[in-house]
C-alpha cells in the first residue's frame, strides 16, 4: 500500500477508474452470432449545444445556448440522425444565426420557443431525408447578457 493510503481510498479509486469501462460496456450493442444487434424503438440523438447570438441595433446583445435531442424511430434512422451531427449541427446554426432580433423572434424578453423549433425543422429537411426525424425536443434554453 502507498503512504498514507487507505484501504477505503484504494477502493474508492478503483470503483472509478471501472465506471467508464462498465458505462462503455453498457451502452454497447448486444451481438448475437457476430453480429450487431439493432437497437429497438425510439432512439434520441442529443445535438449541441448551440449559442447563437441576439441581436440589438446591429451589435450582439444576448446569447442563446440550445442544446437538442432528436427522436428517431429506431436504431437504423437514428444511425443516420448521428453520421450527420456535424452537418446538423452547421445547419443549424445557419438557420438561427440572425434570426433572434430584440423584439422580433422574441417572446417577450425571452426567445420563442417555437421559432427555434420551426426553423430546426427547415435545417433537418435541408440534411436528413424526409421522416427520419419523428420530433425535436428542445433540452434546455439558456440566455445570457453579453
Amino acid at each position: 500500500m502507498m503512504p498514507g493510503m487507505t484501504l477505503s481510498r484504494l477502493l474508492l479509486l478503483a470503483c472509478l477508474a471501472l465506471i467508464p469501462v462498465h458505462s462503455a460496456l453498457a451502452n454497447a450493442p448486444a451481438k448475437e452470432g457476430g453480429k450487431e444487434e439493432e437497437a429497438k424503438g425510439p432512439q434520441f440523438i442529443p445535438v449541441g449545444p448551440l449559442t447563437v447570438p441576439i441581436i440589438r441595433n446591429g451589435k450582439i446583445y444576448q446569447y442563446v445556448r440550445i442544446s437538442v435531442k432528436l427522436e428517431a424511430k429506431d436504431g437504423a434512422d437514428a444511425a443516420q440522425i448521428t453520421e450527420r451531427v456535424p452537418s446538423l449541427n452547421d445547419a443549424y446554426l445557419s438557420n438561427l444565426y440572425g434570426a433572434f432580433y430584440v423584439g422580433e423572434g422574441m417572446n417577450g424578453p425571452l426567445v420563442d420557443l417555437e421559432k427555434i423549433r420551426k426553423r430546426l425543422e427547415v435545417a433537418n429537411a435541408k440534411v436528413l431525408p424526409t421522416g427520419v426525424v419523428q420530433n425535436i425536443f428542445i433540452q434546455q434554453v439558456s440566455q445570457s447578457q453579453r
